[in-house]
């Protein structure tokens, strides 16, 4: 939970939070020779660009001690992007929305729960409807947003 509290209190240092989600446990996806991973999402307001906002991020994964390895194996921190609002963009960087978001409870389930109504670009479905097809089959919500962010929330 340090770890993510700590990805948070770094992202407030570059814009503004605006939600933060629960916390969930989940089973790890590929790689299954690890723990479980937790998940959360978060709202953040930057005028840093998806490239920058990217390497920030990697920045973040780096100094908790990721390192190149197995692919989808273990790793102390993962920090996506995993939307812009409308924005779609699919270059050699930066793929957004994150290319599987739509087949992953561990990814919806946040993001519907600070922003269900919204729609993923390039999606015909809402957050929320996403989140009820794909449902919350093997996630447990561990902690509340007060766990990672003790700011304030602008909302």
């Amino acid at each position: 939970m340090a770890l993510l509290r700590g990805a948070v209190e770094a992202l407030a240092g570059i814009g503004r939070i605006d939600a933060v989600s629960p916390v969930y446990e989940s089973p790890p996806a590929g790689h299954v020779h690890q723990g479980p991973f937790l998940n959360l999402a978060l709202r953040l307001t930057t005028a840093l660009g998806p490239v920058r906002l990217l390497l920030w991020c990697k920045g973040l994964e780096f100094a908790a001690g990721r390192r190149p390895g197995i692919p989808l194996g273990p790793r102390p921190l993962d920090v996506d992007i995993v939307s812009l609002g409308a924005l779609e963009i699919a270059n050699g960087r930066v793929s957004v929305p994150h290319p599987r978001v739509a087949e992953r409870p561990f990814m919806t389930a946040p993001l519907a729960d600070i922003a269900p109504s919204e729609m993923l670009a390039g999606h015909d479905a809402t957050l929320a409807e996403i989140d009820q097809r794909l449902g919350r089959v093997d996630l447990v919500r561990v902690a509340g947003p007060d766990a990672v962010w003790s700011g304030v929330l602008d909302r």
